[in-house]
């Protein structure tokens, strides 16, 4: 079998899965990421739970993030690899569409994945100025009406569970990432801290160093809009598996 670590590109992730020729158009994709610039961002809200207060004005380097969740078949083809687990949940008809975002894997299982393609997991902060921007606004589109914009609770916006990665573009984050809120919540690098932010220092992004919980971050097509803001923040552990968190790799 190839050497499957540090590749990110499409057509050397279907080689490195062995995937026969006549399945290598499913619709993985994979290396297709969004370019944030470096500068200066507003982090937190005060309108929101004590764990985003106060706000800060975070300066973060340039960095890459995928422009999709990780789909179930680009999610697949590690497994194929055989180095990444089986996603649980994978036999639910519900969300075994290879278009839909993966989910069922830990964040043990997402760095794996992630490390596979050559990238890693967002900090928190990365994933923050992806969703928001720079102007401090709670969602990517600038205003409180999600329909057709974010795969929500319910089946307004036209799915009861997720939604293919590449759907709702109407709800695309100020650089094109889509479903950055709602679909399916989203693990980061960070451990969650519920108080970093009363302890940060001016201008740098929360770092903490320790912690029981990582960050899980964008809601879910099982949760209302302000649990999906850009600002929320949400905790799991690290060995647990939902079928409502998924991932996505930055760089």
């Amino acid at each position: 079998m190839p050497k499957c670590f540090a590749v990110w590109t499409l057509s050397s992730l279907l080689a490195c899965a062995q995937v026969p020729l006549a399945q290598r158009d499913a619709p993985v994709f994979a290396g297709l990421s969004v370019n944030i610039p470096a500068g200066v961002f507003t982090m937190g809200s005060p309108e929101g739970e004590p764990d985003e207060a106060p706000t800060r004005q975070v300066d973060i380097p340039a960095f890459e993030i995928d422009r999709y969740e990780v789909s179930n078949a680009a999610y697949d083809l590690c497994v194929s690899a055989g180095l990444c687990r089986a996603r649980l949940f994978a036999e639910r008809n519900e969300l075994s569409d290879l278009r839909q975002p993966a989910v069922g894997m830990s964040w043990y299982d997402a760095s794996r994945y992630c490390k596979w393609v050559g990238k890693r997991l967002p900090s928190e902060a990365e994933w923050e100025r992806a969703a928001r921007g720079t102007s401090a606004q709670a969602f990517a589109w600038g205003s409180v009406e999600a329909v057709e914009r974010a795969n929500l609770r319910g089946d307004v916006d036209g799915y009861l569970f997720s939604a293919p990665v590449d759907s709702l573009s109407a709800g695309a984050s100020p650089e094109g990432a889509l479903h950055l809120v709602g679909n399916v919540a989203e693990w980061v690098a960070d451990f969650y801290d519920p108080t970093v932010y009363k302890r940060m220092v001016a201008g740098d992004p929360p770092r903490p160093r320790t912690g029981r919980s990582r960050v899980v971050r964008g809601g879910s097509y099982h949760d209302v809009l302000y649990s999906a803001r850009g600002s929320a923040r949400d905790r799991r552990d690290p060995g647990s598996r939902w079928d409502t968190v998924g991932f996505r790799c930055a760089r």
